[in-house]
């Protein structure tokens, strides 16, 4: 992927039955999910230190990483753009045989209940 101009981002996927069954337990999810990352970016030391206890990643490589990439909860404009650039590209080289609506793979709804200021992506 280094030499294309698509960058991967973090994303959660889930089915719409399970997004359906749960919507309390995914929005209290994400509402936690988002102050883990404030938390994470307001306390680079002892992230590091813990991944570092966890996971053996360098502390200095923690360092670096966190402030490029904020782990921000949300759904932006930017977002989306670039989910559809992502796909596009798979479509185009084959590796997706068969186009689709991105829009109709999108439920939203959990995270617009649990953070409504972070979704600014409208169609």
């Amino acid at each position: 992927m280094s030499q294309t101009p698509i960058r991967l981002g973090m994303g959660l996927v889930s089915s719409n039955d399970f997004i359906q069954a749960n919507p309390e337990k995914i929005s209290d999810f994400l509402a936690a999910l988002d102050e883990a990352s404030t938390y994470a970016q307001a306390h680079p030391e002892e992230v590091a230190d813990l991944m570092y206890q966890e996971t053996k990643q360098p502390k200095d490589a923690t360092l670096k990483d966190l402030p490029i990439n904020p782990w921000e909860v949300g759904f932006t404009q930017a977002a989306y753009d670039s989910l559809a650039g992502q796909k596009q590209y798979m479509v185009d080289t084959g590796i997706i045989e068969q186009d689709f609506d991105l829009d109709t793979k999108l439920n939203l709804t959990s995270l617009q209940q649990a953070l409504p200021k972070k979704v600014t992506y409208s169609k």
